[in-house]
């Protein structure tokens, strides 16, 4: 795992938007796992499905639950079926100590926790 952290005007944004090829890149090379990633003959979208980033400003499905918050992506992008996304946010959740929050009861919903506990939720809804 890699952090990318740094005061405003940095360039984290920028980063991650030309990890991405949302951005073009004017110079120099990023690679991501042994991979270039300007290179055209690189899969992009196998680079996506490794490389997550949670906004400063996000948001969760408020409607929905933590557990079905992450199972979502990996179901709907990478087409696992319901058990392999729910075993993998679960390992994910565990190791956030936040595997108690898969439930539907009222404070496990995105919009009944603290901006800590959903920063956190999405760190690992970015990673599912």
């Amino acid at each position: 795992m890699v952090v990318v952290c740094g005061p405003s005007g940095s360039g984290k944004s920028t980063l991650i938007r030309t990890v991405n090829q949302l951005e073009s890149i004017e110079s120099g090379e990023i690679w991501v796992d042994g991979v270039n990633v300007a290179d055209p003959k690189t899969d992009l979208n196998k680079i996506r499905e490794e490389v997550g980033f949670v906004f400063q400003s996000f948001n969760l499905y408020p409607h929905l639950t933590v557990l079905d918050n992450i199972t979502l992506a990996p179901m709907k992008v990478k087409g696992q079926n319901a058990e392999q996304a729910e075993k993998k946010a679960m390992e994910l959740l565990e190791r956030v100590g936040l595997a108690h929050k898969k439930t539907p009861s009222l404070p496990n919903f995105p919009a009944a926790s603290s901006n800590a506990w959903r920063l956190r939720a999405g760190w690992r809804w970015s990673r599912a």
